[in-house]
């Protein structure tokens, strides 16, 4: 794949800004050595840019016997380096510097002890050194002479790759033996193949050669260089015995050194080189050449990441909320609350506006929704109750009007109704005033919890670190005399006792945290029999297949993410389709206006048969007790007490199947509004703990791609 070279770039601050924030995304998903590389390299950009930046540190590097101590004393006009040609001579690096002020700091930074200042009063050996008449100045230059980076000293190649890391400007000094070493290419050209711009490549000991084979040799190392990655590398032939080539050298570092942006190049290359690395780890899929080498990825393979993943977070904010939303509704027993609403609807109608005759019998039935503990009972008594105001809050199996009592002032804990005097007490009633016992293995027999996001979560976290007594940590009030609550001297205080804990001010009253806790509402849980293996299979299949789409066309890192995110939050999803379903207003509590009406009817056409009632049976009586016969006045042939009772009956019979017929229709309406509200609710769920933290990864994947290209740039 052939890379095009940018003709402008970002600033380097915004580059390396880039990188990092890059970095910090990829964190967790990516390969652990490429991020922390990544870092490392914004790490070194900062340290190196507080340092001297009027230096350019330039590292002569080859091979052994390459002559790079004779060009660094050629350079230099010293004899600072021993030279040879059978053993590595330079065991340590050492710098010769043109210009010392402010190069300590920087020297220090590259660990470099062994240094030398370069100028007209310098002396080496007792002898001054100088540039040789007519030669450029060089203020500003440190020339590093490193090791042998094939040396058989492991102690040398690791300072060679340490410095080669870090310095502004590298040239390669190769032989005519060894130029095309694998060692050489394969392990440092053609992976600093993005340092182009900071890189020279030297021929040295051209005069062992003839002037045509070094022209071949030339022709040559430039088609690997090409090979390499390293197009358009300033390649010099040199001689450092015959003072060959130096000149043009020492010009040619003296336009860099002049430049005083090497430092900034290099740094460059460092951060597109991380952010290859990393687009390399986070596409999963580099292009290879003809050997199977990896080459960066292309600018078109992030482009395509970040499209995929903004198309990905807009179908989770779409199309895969619906399928996913089905399947926890039916999970959460939307279905059977929606028939509980139909039903609770018909049964308080006929209720309402029944035949008065029969109608008590209904009293027997139980409420369909009252018995789930959904929405708003009958008697009006919302399923959100608040505490009482009391020093301590209140316990959840109270049969007061809001729903708790308050705990009595003394070292022994009130016995539940249930009768359990230890373990964990359940809950025999509903929060709701007079509510029916919870159903076994009803989600009501769990207990209670607030909902999050809601006043009731706030307040009952804020007593839970405030250390309220009578308050567990998980937000559900203690059981006085259970595990949970350790005990009932560990929930309620003894009699007399101060107030202790951080639950209290400086003058024993409460604090706001406390006072807010007690006015906050308790959601109570609902009586829906807990989801079926199938549903909960279901519910599981709707998760795993909308990550699926959504991570479809992304790359496996960041794909996995996608996966894990979808099921970051599953434990929670049991309890809060739970508390959706509770809280959602099915319109169970409100009552049609007719239903009134039609009730003052209904016991005036009773009164009405009860008058032909009461009619008749005077008339019976005086028949029965031989009196006068009482002139009884007839509709046609019928006699008005009996066209009364038998009318009367009769209408409101009519009246009771005709209401029944419109309570069915009324209880259809309902159920629809009621499957509305409780499938929006059980969406917001969903969204929350399912698709937000997907929405939330894709988006991470969207910036990453974002920063990336910019960190390349």
């Amino acid at each position: 794949m052939k890379l095009l070279r940018r003709t402008k770039s970002l600033p380097l601050d915004e580059r390396l800004a880039a990188l990092a924030e890059a970095a910090d995304l990829a964190e967790g998903r990516l390969d652990t050595g490429a991020v922390e590389a990544a870092r490392a390299v914004v790490a070194r950009a900062g340290a190196r840019r507080r340092l001297s930046v009027d230096h350019t540190v330039v590292a002569l590097a080859g091979a052994t016997g390459s002559g790079k101590s004779s060009l660094f004393n050629a350079l230099s006009g010293t004899s600072l380096a021993g030279v040879g040609v059978t053993r590595p001579t330079t065991s340590a690096a050492q710098a010769a510097m043109w210009g010392a002020e402010g190069a300590g700091p920087l020297l220090d930074w590259l660990d470099i002890p062994r240094r030398h200042v370069v100028d007209d009063t310098s002396a080496v050996d007792g002898a001054p050194s100088s540039p040789r008449d007519g030669q450029e100045p060089l203020p500003g230059l440190i020339l590093l002479d490193l090791p042998d980076h094939d040396s058989i000293e492991l102690a040398h190649r690791l300072e060679v790759d340490r410095l080669v890391n870090v310095v502004d400007l590298l040239v390669w000094v190769l032989d005519p033996q060894k130029y095309a070493d694998a060692a050489v290419h394969e392990r440092y050209l053609r992976p600093l193949s993005r340092h182009r711009d900071v890189m020279m490549i030297v021929l040295n000991q051209v005069d062992r050669l003839t002037p045509s084979s070094a022209g071949r040799c030339l022709n040559d190392l430039r088609r690997l260089l090409d090979e390499d990655g390293l197009r358009g590398v300033p390649v010099l032939a040199t001689s450092a015995p015959r003072h060959e080539g130096v000149e043009e050298l020492r010009s040619a570092l003296a336009r860099r050194v002049a430049d005083r942006r090497a430092w900034a190049a290099r740094l460059g290359a460092d951060a597109v080189t991380a952010a290859d690395t990393l687009a390399v780890a986070a596409c999963d899929d580099p292009s290879k050449d003809a050997d199977g080498r990896a080459h960066p990825v292309a600018d078109q393979a992030l482009t395509d990441l970040g499209g995929r993943a903004e198309a990905a977070e807009r179908a989770v904010g779409g199309e895969l909320a619906g399928p996913l939303t089905a399947a926890l509704a039916e999970a959460a027993g939307v279905p059977l609350v929606v028939a509980a609403v139909a039903k609770a609807h018909r049964h308080r109608s006929i209720t309402a506006t029944g035949w008065p005759v029969t109608r008590w019998l209904r009293r027997f039935r139980p409420d369909p929704l009252r018995r789930l503990r959904v929405g708003v009972p009958p008697s009006g008594h919302a399923l959100i109750s608040t505490t009482a105001r009391s020093d301590t809050p209140a316990l959840p199996w109270s049969d007061t009007a809001g729903g708790t009592a308050p705990v009595p002032r003394s070292g022994t804990a009130p016995v539940p109704r249930s009768g359990t005097a230890s373990g964990t007490a359940p809950f025999p009633r509903s929060s709701v005033a007079g509510g029916p016992p919870s159903a076994p293995g009803s989600r009501a027999a769990e207990g209670t919890a607030a909902v999050p996001g809601s006043g009731a979560a706030e307040g009952v976290a804020a007593i839970a670190r405030e250390g309220a007594p009578g308050v567990r940590r998980g937000g559900t009030p203690a059981v006085p005399g259970s595990g949970a609550a350790g005990g009932a001297d560990a929930a309620l205080p003894a009699v007399g006792a101060a107030p202790q804990g951080p639950s209290r001010g400086p003058s024993g009253s409460a604090t706001p945290a406390v006072r807010r806790a007690r006015t906050a509402p308790v959601i109570g849980r609902t009586s829906i029999p807990p989801a079926t293996a199938i549903q909960r299979s279901q519910m599981d299949m709707a998760i795993r297949e909308a990550a699926a789409e959504a991570a479809e066309g992304l790359p496996e890192p960041w794909a996995l993410a996608v996966r894990r995110a979808s099921r970051s939050r599953a434990d929670e999803l049991a309890d809060r389709l739970d508390q959706a379903v509770s809280v959602a207003s099915v319109g169970a509590g409100r009552r049609p206006r007719w239903w009134r009406a039609v009730g003052v009817l209904q016991w005036l056409v009773f009164a009405v048969m009860i008058a032909g009632l009461l009619w008749l049976s005077a008339l019976f009586l005086v028949d029965y007790m031989r009196l006068p016969e009482v002139p009884t006045p007839t509709l046609g042939v019928v006699p008005w007490p009996t066209v009364l009772l038998a009318g009367g009956a009769a209408l409101g019979v009519l009246i009771a199947l005709l209401c029944r017929l419109l309570a069915a229709i009324g209880g259809r309406r309902r159920a629809r509004k009621a499957r509305k509200a409780l499938c929006s609710s059980v969406d917001t769920v969903g969204r929350e703990l399912v698709l937000d933290p997907m929405r939330a990864e894709l988006s991470r994947t969207r910036d990453f791609a974002a920063h990336l290209t910019t960190a390349r740039s």
